[in-house]
């Protein structure tokens, strides 16, 4: 019984970091900017970015993008960042020259995806100096919040001194990013239904079971008992004298 139960737990455990794992990303949501699944990033930052982006699209045609999961699952980092950046249309964003961040923190690990249209400019030798500088200190340490502004702020100079900008990103925190804060409430409102729901029928589907395995281990002790009070002999009947039966009769009578 005890092995039962462990293995109930275990498998509670693995279901629930699947299904964490297992975010939709089949389709994009309304609003791509900074799409938090992990509930890391600040609400502040949230609309740094998303304000950020807007002014950045008006000047380049391009946006940074960040999408932060607790865990790629069975997925490799890079496979589940393709996955995105293909299923959300990330590529075609203005002229396909956006940057694309993908953060698994519970998997402390990050991978970026640059436009086609900007990736000669951009390379990946100096892709990952940015990172290094301005998102690997704070990612390494837990403050995943610093690591996305702080490689926002760093992506969006470099695509102001590329294309001959003077800075582009608003600093006024309180404007147009409320749809995107209500959408990303409802999505990890809807996401924590949906973990509740796959709890709950787990959780019914091991009662059964474990009552189920109860009852049987009732039914087998019984059965023990029984044969326990009883005892099996042989005679030989009356008036044969080669036929054998077997019987069981209560010793208590």
């Amino acid at each position: 019984m005890r092995k039962i139960v462990c293995l109930y737990l275990i498998l509670i455990i693995l279901v629930s970091k699947a299904f964490a794992a297992g975010i939709d990303i089949s389709k994009a949501p309304e609003v791509i900017s900074v799409n938090d699944y992990a509930s890391v990033v600040s609400d502040n930052t949230k609309i740094f970015v998303y304000n950020g982006n807007e002014s950045l699209f008006e000047s380049t045609d391009s946006k940074i993008v960040f999408v932060i999961v607790p865990t790629t699952g069975q997925m490799s980092i890079d496979e589940y960042a393709k996955t995105v950046y293909r299923n959300w249309g990330i590529a075609s964003i203005g002229d396909r020259s956006s940057t694309f961040v993908l953060m698994a923190v519970e998997d402390m690990e990050y991978w970026v995806i640059v436009g086609d249209h900007l990736s000669s400019a951009l390379t990946g030798e100096e892709i990952e100096k940015l990172l290094l500088e301005h998102m690997e200190p704070d990612f390494a340490t837990g403050n995943f919040d610093s690591a996305v502004r702080n490689t926002f702020i760093a992506v969006s100079d470099w695509y102001n001194g590329h294309y001959n900008l003077s800075a582009n990103i608003k600093t006024d925190e309180q404007s147009a990013a409320q749809p995107e804060e209500k959408k990303q409430t409802g999505g990890v409102l809807w996401s924590v239904l949906k973990v509740l729901l796959v709890v709950a029928v787990i959780s019914f589907a091991g009662y059964i079971i474990i009552r189920r395995q109860l009852r049987l281990y009732a039914i087998e002790q019984r059965k023990r008992q029984r044969i326990n009070s009883y005892r099996k002999y042989s005679r030989r009947s009356p008036g044969s004298g080669d036929y054998e039966y077997f019987e069981f009769y209560d010793t208590k009578d």
